[in-house]
């Protein structure tokens, strides 16, 4: 199984690196991608991670997209060309979005037709 967990600025550092170490742990080939296309990306709270690939960069298919939230993180993603184009690559991934904000990312960028599509309620 593989898994991408997109980073933007201003991402929740909880939800996104909480879900690499699980995935990881779980032998899930889980890598941590630049939605900026920059080599590291800033958290919410200024916590800055190495990122694995970047957006622009990923040719493979992946079995899951996890979209963590965060804020400037959110608007980051929904504002993202990358992030949009995506709605093209639709039948690559499940994608789980972690925060309810983000089913308005799944809404505006309109992925909501990928195979499955969950955002996590609070």
């Amino acid at each position: 199984m593989k898994a991408r967990v997109l980073f933007a600025t201003g991402y929740e550092e909880v939800e996104a690196l909480t879900v690499v170490d699980l995935l990881r742990r779980a032998g899930v080939e889980c890598l941590m991608v630049s939605a900026d296309d920059q080599d590291t990306v800033t958290g919410a709270r200024g916590m800055e991670v190495t990122m694995d690939e970047k957006l622009s960069e990923i040719d493979d298919q992946c079995d899951l997209v996890v979209l963590p939230g965060g804020i400037p993180g959110v608007p980051n993603l929904k504002t993202n060309s990358k992030v949009q184009a995506m709605r093209d690559l639709q039948h690559l991934a499940h994608l789980a979005c972690l925060r309810t904000r983000m089913q308005h990312v799944i809404r505006d960028v309109r992925i909501s037709s990928w195979r499955s599509a969950t955002a996590r309620s609070r």
